[in-house]
């Protein structure tokens, strides 16, 4: 029985690889739970792989894809990528179309260190750390211009806490939110938004069923 993704065969640019220093993380699988994505960092090379859990093999899909994040629709991956491949430089979120290859970096010109997830088939959400260590949830449309640009910070931002274990996986407001400031002020602009307490609520959700199968520390 394989006992972590080490064990997996890999196929590296079409040929079969292996290597001591292979290490994996940022794990999304597809609707089937079998087909997964994940990074795959060997040999000072960081990749998107495609896996099979049957298989049990993985794949090299790309390259400079850390930390992907499938859409409900099962046709792109939002993902951190290093800035001119140098994660020294910092990580700026993108999109990956699995059909064509085609990436879009998304509006945010903001280091984002961490998976992103959908909010749905055309959002996406991550999470920026102020100054005074705050965490804030933004998103931004999927289909944002191609060249990064800054995110329009509005008022009422509320920050996600989750932890393993919590019972309600509560959304606890940063302050209270401005008078008529929505998400979708953020898409017609093509900027990054905090999001709003509904948004939250859909966050809430998935990150309990991922979180229900997974044990406390």
């Amino acid at each position: 029985m394989l006992q972590t993704l080490e064990d997996f065969a890999i196929t590296r640019d079409g040929r079969p690889y292996r290597a001591a220093d292979v290490n994996y993380w940022g794990v999304t699988f597809t609707a089937d739970d079998n087909r997964f994505y994940a990074t795959l960092a060997t040999g000072g090379r960081r990749h998107l792989v495609e896996g099979d859990l049957a298989a049990p093999t993985v794949r090299t899909v790309a390259d400079n894809v850390e930390c992907p994040s499938l859409s409900p629709d099962g046709r792109r991956i939002a993902f951190e990528q290093a800035v001119d491949g140098d994660p020294v430089k910092g990580w700026r979120p993108a999109v990956m179309d699995l059909a064509s290859g085609a990436v879009r970096v998304l509006p945010e010109q903001r280091s984002v260190d961490d998976q992103p997830a959908w909010l749905d088939d055309a959002t996406v959400a991550y999470a920026l750390q102020r100054p005074d260590g705050v965490n804030d949830v933004w998103s931004v449309p999927a289909d944002g211009p191609a060249a990064p640009r800054p995110g329009r910070r509005l008022p009422g931002a509320a920050r996600l806490i989750l932890r393993r274990g919590d019972p309600d996986l509560r959304a606890r407001p940063a302050r209270p939110a401005a008078p008529g400031v929505r998400e979708a002020a953020g898409r017609r602009s093509g900027a990054a938004v905090p999001v709003g307490q509904e948004t939250l609520t859909a966050l809430q959700a998935a990150a309990a069923a991922l979180y229900s199968v997974l044990p406390a520390p």
